[in-house]
């Protein structure tokens, strides 16, 4: 069972054993949520309490002291209703419930329950006096005075254009990180960051296309639907243990003909003792200690005993092996000074130098060292996957594809990426939706923020759900079926602006999170075809609902595209480790990729395409929720080539950004409640470049080089 945000918190507060007693895990959640009340509130309200009754201060929260709590935040609930009430010439008290419901409760707890001052010690006579404490920085998923939004971070946009985001490399240039201001409010409109920005703006888009066509783009799958349909909880453990031992086979098999390992040298096992160094592969994962441990000990008093497994950091690393290389066995891993790191083939690595290194769960490495017989392996050398090739197609079609008379004519294709949610957490109103589809049938997002010139209406839109999360808290409150929410907002829009531009294509990718799709799991098929054009109103022509995760064409271009959070769960996964120089280091040819991952996104993203999958992590981390369905979790990887557009949408990460990693462009595009979209410009290859070519002659589609990218302010 997954633990919700709700009860981990409850647990950082009361201790693990809340979540073992499920009455008291049930009555203590329906406080907070009935009442609006943080888990940190009912903490000070449960000390208070057991002060004001002498309680014993080793005494835990029982059931029935929670429900005492609750009888108590009942009458002051009551009791401020009735106030509001009288002064409003009703004199009926007000039920929680429906106090809640009409917005009659005052939003700050405190003057609620009558606390005017914070005493030093406890009063008596008032069970609810509740001692003083700092401001808080914990996030309230229920509002109120203080609370801080579930992307919060100290680092946040700076609200101006970088001056050195043009990246005419294969690779992103390093910059430091901006300061970070207290608060970022971007006028509309407004480039946030931008790849290319040397390329001039141009009305290109769907409006553009001649009468009698149907579209200027040609959209394609790059992978059967189908396979998506899968049956979500028959999952059995010998299929879970088979599809993860296939993953190291079959990485060990590229790792080994890619870095060209001696044919006659096999790979070994980590846990076995050995006379002279060895290659071996295997996954990345947490030590589990001893339960008599000291480490043990204190993993139980944490909320990773409860909760999932302990961080890299905290216990160690150990070394997975598939049961053909190694028996399935764990092998603790120690980095010996000197260690080279190497990212991929042609990597020089760090030769000896110091360096840092970057690990997370799942990640799958080719290792060179030595098991000297005290139960770990000291590692002399580290290789990672190098990602795969960027797709190919002939100059012919380049040719058809950019000039013909009937599609794009020697313009630009225009493509705008808009990611969930849609609306704020706050309301149903899909406000910053309804700006940026307003933007959309006026002719495009304006060029900048103080121009009159229109972008131009996408050939392709691409949207990544949630489009109705399951967890919005006012969700059970609506007085709409959530069918009908989606009608009304999400396809009414489409439906308009498909009518006006029939040129534009939409591709629709759901969320695990969403609430109109049966399937929750991750790898995730489409929105049903039957309930898409049924109950969510969804037009039948130009709109396409594809997998989470999908990789498509359009036109020559390949677009990686999932809705989970990969660069989220990545950053509170990874373990970031420093690796000491050798007493005499080699010296490095050429400047090694792992001096070059020091920027985060670029490192991220950089493992993602490595790993060659959409979520490389396993397990999951246990907070993020994520129903994971290990035995087709190789849906999940690259279909045969790195995609030339990397769409990964962040909700943890607090702002958007754009890389160029191994010739691959990874954009994060924030969220349309966040107020931001991307906007993609991609100027067709020189005419004249292509006729000089045959036209079966392959090429790549330099996405790099010839788009213009912009994050953008809506």
């Amino acid at each position: 069972m997954v633990a919700s945000d709700l009860t981990v918190r409850l647990a950082d507060h009361f201790g693990p054993y809340i979540a073992s007693d499920p009455s008291l895990l049930t009555e203590t959640t329906s406080i907070c949520t009935h009442y609006r009340i943080t888990p940190e509130d009912l903490f000070y309200k449960w000390e208070a309490f057991a002060i004001n009754n002498s309680l014993p201060k080793s005494e835990p929260l029982t059931l029935d002291h929670a429900r005492e709590l609750r009888k108590i935040i009942a009458t002051a609930v009551n009791s401020a209703a009735a106030s509001a009430a009288a002064g409003a010439g009703d004199a009926t008290p007000l039920k929680p419930s429906n106090a809640l419901n009409r917005g009659k409760v005052a939003g700050d707890l405190g003057q609620m329950l009558g606390i005017k001052s914070t005493p030093l010690k406890p009063q008596q006579g008032n069970a609810f006096q509740t001692p003083v404490r700092a401001a808080s920085s914990s996030f309230s998923p229920f509002g109120g005075p203080g609370a801080t939004p579930a992307t919060a971070s100290a680092y946040k946009p700076s609200g101006i254009r970088d001056s050195d985001v043009h990246m005419s490399d294969v690779d992103s240039p390093l910059r430091p990180s901006p300061a970070a201001p207290s608060k970022s409010v971007h006028a509309p409109y407004t480039i946030l960051e931008s790849l290319n920005e040397h390329i001039p703006l141009v009305p290109s888009g769907s409006h553009l296309l001649p009468a009698g066509r149907k579209s200027r783009v040609s959209l394609a799958m790059a992978t059967d639907p189908k396979a998506w349909n899968y049956r979500y909880m028959f999952e059995k453990k010998d299929e879970r243990s088979s599809v993860l031992d296939d993953r190291i086979d079959q990485f060990a098999a590229l790792l080994r003909e890619t870095y060209s390992l001696p044919s006659d040298e096999e790979l070994g096992d980590p846990s076995l003792p050995s006379q002279e160094p060895i290659w071996v592969v295997g996954r990345i994962c947490p030590a589990l200690p001893a339960p008599e441990s000291s480490a043990g000990h204190t993993l139980r008093g944490k909320r990773e005993e409860a909760f999932g497994l302990p961080k890299l950091a905290e216990t160690g690393i150990v070394l997975e092996s598939s049961r053909m290389m190694g028996s399935g066995n764990r092998t603790p891993l120690v980095f010996a000074k000197g260690c080279v790191v190497r990212h991929t083939p042609q990597d020089p690595g760090t030769g000896g130098a110091a360096t840092t290194l970057s690990l997370f769960p799942g990640q799958i490495v080719l290792c060179r060292g030595i098991n000297a017989g005290a139960d770990k392996f000291s590692v002399s050398e580290i290789c990672f996957p190098p990602p795969l090739p960027l797709a190919v197609h002939t100059a012919g079609e380049a040719i058809d594809h950019s000039y013909s008379p009937g599609k794009l004519n020697g313009a630009a294709l225009n493509v705008v990426l808009a990611s969930g949610p849609f609306t704020s957490e706050s309301d149903l109103d899909f406000a910053p939706w309804h700006r940026l589809m307003d933007a959309l049938e006026a002719g495009g997002l304006p060029s900048d923020a103080t121009s009159d010139s229109r972008r131009g209406v996408p050939d392709t839109l691409v949207l990544t759900g949630p489009f109705l999360s399951a967890q919005h808290p006012l969700l059970p409150f609506a007085t709409e079926l959530p069918s009908d929410i989606f009608a009304r907002h999400i396809s009414t829009r489409l439906t308009a602006l498909l009518a006006k531009y029939p040129g534009t294509m939409v591709v629709l990718i759901p969320s695990t999170q969403d609430i109109l799709n049966i399937h929750s799991a991750y790898p995730q098929p489409s929105f049903g075809k039957e309930d898409a054009t049924g109950p969510m109103g969804l037009p039948k022509a130009r709109v396409r609902c594809l997998p989470n995760p999908s990789v498509f064409y359009v036109n020559e271009l390949v677009v990686g595209v999932t809705s989970e959070d990969a660069l989220g769960d990545l950053k509170g996964e990874e373990m970031v480790t420093r690796i000491e120089a050798s007493p005499t280091p080699a010296k490095v040819i050429g400047e090694s990729v792992a001096s070059k991952n020091k920027e985060t996104n670029t490192r991220w993203s950089r493992s993602i395409l490595s790993q060659r999958s959409f979520y490389p992590l396993y397990p999951p981390p246990t907070a993020a929720g994520l129903a994971y369905d290990t035995s087709h979790s190789h849906l999940l990887g690259f279909p045969a080539v790195t995609p030339d557009l990397l769409v990964l949408p962040s909700r943890k990460l607090a702002k958007p950004f754009l890389r160029v990693v191994s010739s691959a462009t990874v954009v994060q595009p924030g969220s349309v409640a966040k107020g931001t979209v991307v906007c993609v410009q991609v100027d067709p290859l020189p005419r004249a470049e292509l006729q000089g070519k045959d036209e079966m002659e392959s090429i790549n589609a330099r996405l790099y080089d010839r788009a213009r990218v912009d994050v953008v302010a809506i």
